[in-house]
């Protein structure tokens, strides 16, 4: 019940804000938009949200709008009680001290970020059970070093051991 949405049109390649601000989900955890104009295509991005759960979105087509209702399927937010935490290396396997590290997956607020310790330690709180992969960059005298999302880095919510090791641009990691 203390969930709150954000739904977004498709115009062309943008995505602007139907609503100036989120929208509150009623004591049943439903809402309910009175008036969207038809044959737009209307997406719901990381945008239902509550605090201590994660995220979850939905997408209308444009070909489902040409009525006077449409009814999403249930929304289910998983709980987010749980952390992550690691350790970011250089190309020597030494500590990274400032590397930006970021993770998304199924459920999680998308591409969470944070900054790594002075010890190159992160640590995310607020996660979801699942697989999360990860990106990871820094700047080492004037070298691009990182991971993307598509490099096998991943982990389950609860993990904190987690060692990433950036390669020259955006490698496969280790």
């Amino acid at each position: 019940t203390n969930a709150v949405v954000n739904i977004n049109m498709e115009y062309g390649r943008m995505l602007p804000k139907v609503l100036p601000s989120p929208m509150p989900v009623d004591a049943r955890g439903t809402f309910s938009i009175p008036a969207l104009p038809q044959g737009r295509e209307y997406g719901i991005y990381d945008a239902i949200t509550a605090k201590g759960y994660g995220a979850s979105n939905g997408y209308v087509l444009e070909k489902d709008t040409h009525t006077n209702r449409y009814v999403f399927p249930t929304f289910v937010l998983k709980r987010a009680n749980l952390m992550l935490a690691g350790k970011v290396l250089d190309l020597d396997g030494n500590p990274l001290p400032g590397a930006s590290v970021g993770f998304g997956g199924q459920g999680q607020h998308q591409w969470s970020q944070t900054q790594c310790d002075r010890h190159g330690k992160f640590f995310f709180e607020d996660v979801c059970d699942g697989e999360v992969r990860f990106t990871a960059s820094a700047i080492v005298e004037g070298e691009t070093l990182g991971v993307g999302p598509g490099t096998g880095i991943s982990a389950l919510g609860g993990d904190t051991n987690i060692i990433i090791q950036l390669t020259s641009g955006a490698g496969n990691g280790q």
